[in-house]
C-alpha cells in the first residue's frame, strides 16, 4: 500500500464542514448559556434588592428611586405586592406575606 503524502480537496472541504457544522452547535450552546447567566444574574441582584428593601423598610408604602443603581422599588401595601425594576427592563413583582 502506498503512503499518500497530501489530502485531496474533497477531504478538505469535508472535513471543514464537518468542522464547522460542530463548531454552529458549540457557539449555540455558549450563546445559550451565557444568556441563560446573564437573566440568573440580573433576577439574582432584583431579589437582592428586593430583600434589602424589605429588611430595612418593612411598614413604608412609597417608591424608592436610586439614580446611582438605575434602580426602582415601589411597593403596593393593600395588595402586599413588590416591584423592582433596574434599568429599563421588565419588573419582578414580589407577593409579601401579610
Amino acid at each position: 500500500m502506498k503512503r499518500r503524502k497530501a489530502e485531496t480537496l474533497a477531504e478538505s472541504i469535508m472535513s471543514l464542514a464537518a468542522f464547522g457544522v460542530i463548531m454552529a452547535g458549540v457557539c449555540d450552546f455558549m450563546s445559550n448559556q451565557t444568556n441563560f447567566i446573564a437573566r440568573t444574574k440580573h433576577r439574582d441582584e432584583l431579589m437582592y434588592y428586593a430583600q434589602l428593601y424589605t429588611n430595612q423598610h418593612p411598614d413604608l408604602d412609597y417608591v424608592l428611586e436610586s439614580t446611582d443603581l438605575g434602580l426602582s422599588i415601589s411597593r403596593d401595601k393593600s395588595n402586599n405586592i413588590l416591584n423592582v425594576k433596574k434599568g429599563t427592563s421588565e419588573p419582578i413583582t414580589f407577593s409579601l406575606p401579610k
